[in-house]
């Protein structure tokens, strides 16, 4: 379980890294080089975001087949709701460092 765990995290790393590093750039190309902070928030937060999607996926998935709940009906909905609050989150929360609000 923790090799698969580890697995996960790091899949889920190289992913956000490379989306974060394009929606970064493109944040760069759209809004100019002089708000270089905003394609930093961005891709940060892409970082965590897909990091933690693909960590929190893999162990619901587990914890719902060690209580006999049947992982594809489950993990869906909370593994959505659980992600999308929690990427808002660090959207915000790394705005609010790298930008000083």
């Amino acid at each position: 379980m923790h090799d698969f765990n580890c697995r996960e995290l790091s899949i889920g790393f190289c992913l956000g890294f490379v989306y974060g590093a394009m929606l970064s750039l493109f944040a760069q190309f759209k809004y100019g080089f002089e708000m270089w902070e905003l394609g930093m928030v961005v891709g940060f937060a892409m970082i965590c975001s897909m990091t933690l999607a693909a960590t929190l996926a893999s162990s619901i998935l587990l914890v719902f087949h060690r209580f006999r709940i049947d992982p594809a009906v489950a993990t869906g909905p909370f593994v959505t709701t659980f992600t999308d609050i929690l990427s808002v989150f660090f959207y915000f929360k790394i705005a609010t460092l790298l930008l000083h609000l």
